[in-house]
């Protein structure tokens, strides 16, 4: 949002005061007014009341018209700006002659100087004017806020996702995962003090399973060689008994 431009305070113009033109009288009757006085002019249509008002630049001006009106009827007026008309207002009644308010117009000026003329088209004429205010430039509006950056003002952080401190382990997993449990696969090779207890000797028969009886016999006959072997197979010298020596 870019700044709003500078506006210069509203310069005021009082109705009983010159160059300020009043068809009727100006009066200090009624309290609430500013300067000396204000405009009461005569009712009647076409009894206007004129001011003049300068410019520095052409462009919008705001306008504050402060009038009170004591009755309960409307009272309106053509607003004429340097000779053309440039809206039509109604001034409300505010309840007393005493009670002031404020009717505002945009308008476009001149630069130099400029006439702005209230042209009343009822028969009652005009309220009482107290002042118009002139404002160059349009106000800002009342909902709008602009906050002017700073030095001191911290640039906002860059928004960054969210995630797992960098310290924190992860691992990936497939729809496999979560169908069978994790095995954990031990290879020989990755515990050495295993693989040196588990060594076979070197004379070791892969024929016969450790941990049965048969190793050991088998051991025996390798160490006793093929004599020792063919001994143990050879018939024995004694003698079968018979049937008749083993008794009845």
């Amino acid at each position: 949002m870019s700044p709003s431009p500078a506006y210069a305070a509203p310069i005021r113009y009082e109705a009983e005061a010159s160059p300020a033109v009043c068809t009727g009288v100006i009066e200090s009757n009624w309290a609430g007014y500013s300067g000396t006085g204000f405009c009461n002019a005569d009712n009647a249509a076409g009894a206007h009341a004129q001011f003049t008002v300068n410019a520095s630049a052409a462009g919008t001006a705001t306008l504050g018209i402060r009038f009170a009106n004591g009755t309960a009827t409307s009272r309106p007026a053509g607003l004429i700006v340097n000779g053309s008309t440039v809206q039509s207002l109604s001034f409300e009644g505010t309840g007393a002659w005493s009670a002031w308010a404020t009717r505002t117009a945009t308008v476009q000026l001149k630069a130099g100087s400029n006439t702005v003329r209230l042209d009343p088209t009822g028969s009652a004429g005009l309220p009482n004017l107290d002042h118009l205010d002139v404002e160059a430039g349009g106000r800002q509006p009342a909902t709008a806020l602009y906050v002017r950056p700073t030095a001191t003002t911290p640039a906002p952080a860059p928004w960054r996702p969210r995630s797992a401190p960098s310290s924190a382990p992860w691992t990936w997993h497939s729809p496999l995962h979560d169908l069978h449990p994790r095995r954990h696969v031990r290879s020989r090779h990755e515990h050495p003090a295993r693989q040196e207890r588990h060594a076979r000797p070197a004379d070791h028969d892969d024929r016969v399973q450790p941990g049965t009886g048969g190793h050991r016999r088998r051991e025996h006959a390798v160490h006793a060689g093929r004599g020792g072997l063919a001994a143990s197979r050879a018939p024995s010298a004694e003698p079968c008994p018979s049937r008749a020596t083993r008794g009845g």
